[in-house]
């Protein structure tokens, strides 16, 4: 015997009340916590960036890998002939950073992990400084000679 089903067919099934009563409280809930601590967060990231762009070291770490980014295609662009990265997949591109003008927000990145090739196909080491505003992230002067760090 054929019995009909107890919700319509075409149409969806209908929840529980309770359900989205539970899931409204806690997007509100989450919500409102939210909204709490945004203002607090914001103002105690802003001093903790302040005190990190007066200290050399604590900058230097965060933009090292920014620097290998937007330096790289700069490095490669000085070899006359091909280039060749020695350093890891994992690796960072500049292993030495110093202030170049610190009110200016200009730090000097410097590397040895590149090759060279001249012209009669030998490969060359090479030692690489990059400026970087750390600021703005705009580069600046970018150097390449023979040597290692």
């Amino acid at each position: 015997m054929y019995k009909p089903p107890k919700y319509p067919v075409s149409g969806p099934k209908p929840v529980s009340k309770w359900w989205w009563a539970l899931f409204g409280f806690l997007a509100l809930a989450a919500v409102s916590n939210f909204q709490d601590q945004s203002g607090d967060e914001a103002a105690s990231k802003k001093q903790d960036d302040e005190a990190c762009f007066r200290d050399a070291s604590c900058i230097g770490n965060k933009k090292v890998a920014t620097a290998g980014e937007l330096c790289a295609r700069e490095v490669e662009a000085l070899a006359k002939y091909s280039h060749e990265w020695t350093d890891g997949t994992f690796e960072k591109k500049f292993s030495h950073f110093l202030w170049k003008d610190q009110a200016g927000g200009w730090m000097t990145f410097l590397g040895d992990k590149v090759k060279f090739q001249n012209g009669f196909g030998a490969w060359q080491n090479m030692v690489y400084s990059c400026e970087l505003n750390v600021r703005t992230d705009n580069v600046g002067a970018v150097s390449a000679r023979p040597g290692r760090l």
